[in-house]
């Protein structure tokens, strides 16, 4: 799946062939779901022509005053409607609804654990709300666009075949008038499309980018509050909307042809069937009530059509989210190491950095020939000014981003060589922001393990819950015995329902339960108050005997009982 971009970095052409494979490939792993699809969208198109065969019948007997047959035709079909109704409520829930929920899952299978595992160097360089359209909005379209699919295609085939089958009875040279004039209509329709997806594109580019603003916007209120810059910020995003109605504009024309040449081409239809139609009727060649069907025929013709257009726009337009997604997963590297590899061997936790060379713009170096080596079984403190990047420094330890060019030893194995997954069962990397999920104090508490390491049998649990107790005391963590569900408290989104303190306590509650080998903190007390950082203190330190303990600070009070202090300056070790 890494195959999209050459050994010169110019992305290739994907062909029609790999564009359908991949996008239909969900269509493949949901086998089941597909053929329960088709053969409920088969009913779904077919039922609007059942409509057309009954009114066919109903004006049928209207015609020859046969009272007992309009009475029973007409019973019938009511009943059929009936039916009609309830099958469509089935399918929507039955079906609609589940398909796109099942699709939806095929693709996270396929790409969200190729998420996860994509090289993180790459992927802190794309925006936050880029990475939220990958993730959640391109991907939920996607999953829509395969159900809709399903269904449009299946009702443009059995409405097409049911015309031609109609107009082939009345004369079957007119039949291949209408196929002659509908693959005509398909030609002059696709060059007027060709010419709307250059369109299309740039606008959704504007979009992206208007989108993308608005983001920044929400995500940055309280700045533009402080710096008034609201006008500044309308005026770029008023900007965006103008880019966005300029290549409207230029798309208005193409579409207008777009959407009106199925349309020309259906009124053209009809007038040729009134023509021949007319003068039969005239004749008595055929019934009023075929002349009356062959003319719901064709609006159903250009109903469906017409909507099958618009569905090729929205098609056409939300497809190139997806393949915006596809270059994002193709042209982004994974962690070839993460499962593949040896496992990792714990022995003792040296750990030396030798000639790291790091950027994250090209030809802008952080780190260049940077050495460093942290002993095992001490605590090491990395301190200096901003702009230091002793967070780079402490990801590029933890393999959370790789060098460009490196040599990074733990216990006297290089990282380049081991598993990740492996090593990662050892270490504990606490951010200065810690990780969150909008579910209860426990539930968070408890993500690392897996599964749940809370045993059924009452003296287990009993244990555990002394143990957790214990761990919450030691993280200074009492405060969730005020909480009104205690350890069950939900936590809402951001954990909104706790001070930045609390939050910090819980997350340093987590480090005591995993029992990492190494351990990495950044800023770990940087929130707390004099007095909670040095209740703190005293219970890292207890956690951090018989570990290898990174931490960043700024504080003297955090790395007073540090074994060793690198200070760094200009991307260097300046003092030790």
């Amino acid at each position: 799946m890494r195959s999209a971009t050459s050994a010169l970095g110019v992305k290739k052409e994907r062909t029609f062939k790999e564009i359908l494979k991949r996008f239909t490939n969900p269509y493949l792993e949901n086998k089941i779901v597909t053929i329960k699809s088709l053969i409920f969208y088969s009913f779904w198109a077919i039922f609007p022509i059942v409509h057309i065969y009954f009114a066919q019948r109903i004006v049928e007997n209207i015609e020859n005053k046969d009272k007992n047959a309009f009475i029973f035709t007409l019973s019938i079909y009511i009943w059929i409607l009936c039916f009609n109704y309830i099958s469509m409520y089935l399918i929507k829930n039955w079906s609609y609804i589940s398909n796109i929920a099942s699709f939806r899952n095929t693709i996270h299978n396929l790409y969200l654990k190729n998420f996860i595992t994509l090289s993180n160097t790459e992927v802190e360089k794309v925006g936050t709300w880029k990475l939220i359209s990958i993730i959640w909005t391109w991907m939920d379209t996607w999953a829509i666009l395969l159900n809709r699919l399903l269904e449009h295609f299946l009702k443009i085939v059995c409405t097409l075949i049911f015309t031609f089958i109609m107009i082939a009875i009345v004369n079957i040279w007119l039949a291949i008038i209408f196929l002659i004039l509908y693959v005509i209509m398909h030609i002059i329709w696709e060059y007027f499309n060709k010419k709307t997806v250059i369109f299309r594109r740039l606008r959704q580019n504007a979009w992206n980018d208007y989108t993308g603003h608005i983001v920044k916007m929400i995500m940055s209120k309280f700045e533009i509050l402080q710096t008034w810059k609201i006008k500044k910020e309308i005026e770029i995003t008023n900007q965006y909307n103008s880019n966005m109605l300029m290549h409207s504009l230029n798309l208005s024309t193409p579409n207008y042809f777009f959407f009106y040449i199925p349309s020309i081409f259906i009124n053209t239809v009809k007038i040729l069937m009134f023509i021949f139609l007319g003068f039969w009727v005239i004749n008595w060649e055929v019934t009023i009530a075929f002349f009356v069907a062959m003319f719901w025929v064709l609006t159903l013709m250009n109903q469906v059509i017409i909507n099958s257009m618009i569905f090729y726009s929205d098609f056409t337009k939300d497809f190139t989210k997806i393949e915006k997604m596809w270059d994002f997963f193709d042209e982004t590297d994974d962690i070839k190491w993460y499962e593949k590899w040896k496992k990792f061997e714990y022995k003792k936790w040296d750990i030396k950095l030798e000639k790291i060379n790091f950027w994250y713009i090209e030809k802008t170096k952080i780190f260049e020939n940077f050495d460093l080596e942290i002993k095992w079984w001490k605590i090491t403190a990395l301190v200096g000014n901003s702009g230091s990047w002793k967070t780079t420094l402490v990801k590029l330890i933890s393999w959370y981003i790789k060098a460009d060019s490196w040599s990074i030893v733990v216990d006297e194995q290089k990282l380049e060589n081991v598993s990740l997954k492996s090593f990662y069962k050892n270490i504990w990397y606490l951010t200065q922001e810690p990780s969150v999920f909008d579910w209860s104090i426990l539930d968070n508490l408890m993500y690392w393990a897996h599964p749940q390491p809370l045993p059924s049998k009452e003296g287990s649990r009993d244990v555990w819950q002394k143990h957790l107790d214990n761990i919450i005391k030691q993280a200074k963590c009492e405060f969730i015995y005020d909480l009104e569900d205690w350890i069950n408290t939900e936590m809402w989104e951001k954990w909104i329902r706790l001070s930045w303190g609390q939050r910090q306590r819980l997350a340093i509650a987590k480090i005591f339960l995993k029992d990492p080998k190494i351990i990495i903190l950044d800023e770990p007390t940087s929130a707390l108050d004099s007095f909670s950082e040095e209740q703190i203190t005293k219970s890292l330190n207890n956690l951090f005997k018989w570990r290898t303990v990174i931490i960043i600070a700024h504080r003297l009070q955090t790395v007073k009982n540090a074994d060793e202090i690198f200070v760094l300056e200009d991307w260097k070790v300046s003092e030790q």
